[in-house]
């Protein structure tokens, strides 16, 4: 009896770890990109649905979305006023994403130019992404 029960156990540890295997994940694999690049995809490391093309320019972002009728695009995700983005630089990088290891919601958009900042936000009623502002808090 004692023989068939560790038989059983090694057989569900097996089976345990053929499962962790499928649920494996693997870095993301990028070509390199010009450091003055205006569009690339980003990708954060937690959630294949935060799949985005990034304007670095203007800080517009698209998130990679499946059509109803089938086949994909690239939604816009609707960034919303904030009073700090005031300083751009036409031409030139004036935006980027930050992807946390640890939630989704510790997602931000940031002007590098006037420190502006927003973070990922999802309407609860409707699933849609957008980002919302964060200010700075005065003393």
């Amino acid at each position: 009896m004692v023989t068939l029960g560790i038989a059983v156990a090694v057989a569900i540890s097996l089976i345990q770890q053929e499962a962790m295997a499928s649920l494996e994940t693997y870095p993301p694999v990028f070509s390199d990109y010009p450091s003055d690049a205006r569009f690339i995809t980003i990708q954060s490391p937690m959630i294949a649905r935060l799949t985005m093309l990034f304007d670095r320019y203007t800080g517009a972002t698209y998130q990679f979305v499946s059509k109803t009728e089938g086949g994909n695009a690239w939604q816009i995700v609707t960034k919303l006023a904030n009073v700090l983005d005031s300083h751009q630089i036409d031409g030139a990088v004036n935006y980027m994403i930050y992807f946390s290891g640890l939630a989704t919601k510790f997602t931000f958009l940031v002007n590098v130019r006037s420190g502006a900042t927003w973070q990922l936000a999802e309407d609860t009623e409707s699933g849609t992404l957008f980002w919302n502002p964060i200010y700075i808090l005065q003393p």
